[in-house]
């Protein structure tokens, strides 16, 4: 089954999405997509659709919708991850295996260890990761990558949501139970050389 990405369109059975046309370029060089055949659209917002491909002049691809399924929210709990931006080639991996594990969104964390800001290149590359990993999962709510926020003005927003620290000194985290939760989880992660000991007192006081 093809599946293709167009973000934030909003799509209806019976109606023939196009295809944006660097998805419809791969779709045909490299998937080779053939028309007829099976594919799922998906929107990043909890939108699903199924259908069939339809070729278009000019090489450009549609996708004819059979079936239309609308997802009411992300699944609880819903989880934001603050994390520093890793080195080299491991930012992505981060990106897409927090997409596969089902997180919300990911913000880069700026810490007293690893006050490295992403470029605006970067984090659309990591954008670009997201919107692969939510295909290949076929997961209906796109990752979402977070500007840089410093680790005081995280803590200034947990209000309202469940926090914890990943820390290995810590006592082991107990089993999450959502009517034992708020919907909304926040995960902190230290950078390579952990949070300095005054960051970790201020996480430990704001609740997490």
């Amino acid at each position: 089954m093809l599946t293709v990405f167009v973000e934030g369109a909003c799509f209806g059975e019976g109606e023939e999405v196009v295809v944006p046309d660097d998805e419809a370029r791969h779709a045909l060089r490299v998937r080779r997509a053939q028309p007829g055949e099976a594919a799922l659209v998906l929107n990043g917002k909890g939108l699903l659709g199924r259908g069939r491909v339809v070729l278009l002049p000019g090489r450009r691809l549609a996708v004819r919708l059979e079936q239309v399924e609308q997802q009411p929210s992300p699944p609880a709990p819903r989880i934001r991850v603050l994390a520093p931006l890793p080195k080299g080639p491991r930012a992505g991996e981060l990106v897409d295996l927090l997409s596969q594990a089902g997180a919300c969104s990911w913000t880069p964390l700026l810490t007293k260890r690893s006050s490295r800001k992403p470029t605006a290149a970067l984090l659309a590359r990591l954008g670009r990761v997201a919107v692969a990993a939510c295909k290949q999962s076929r997961r209906p709510w796109l990752l979402r990558v977070d500007e840089p926020l410093p680790l005081a003005e995280a803590l200034d927003g947990l209000a309202g949501a469940a926090s914890f620290l990943a820390d290995p000194q810590g006592p082991t985290l107990p089993g999450l139970r959502a009517q034992e939760h708020p919907a909304d989880l926040q995960l902190f992660v230290g950078p390579e050389g952990g949070f300095e000991a005054e960051e970790l007192e201020a996480i430990a006081g704001s609740g997490a």
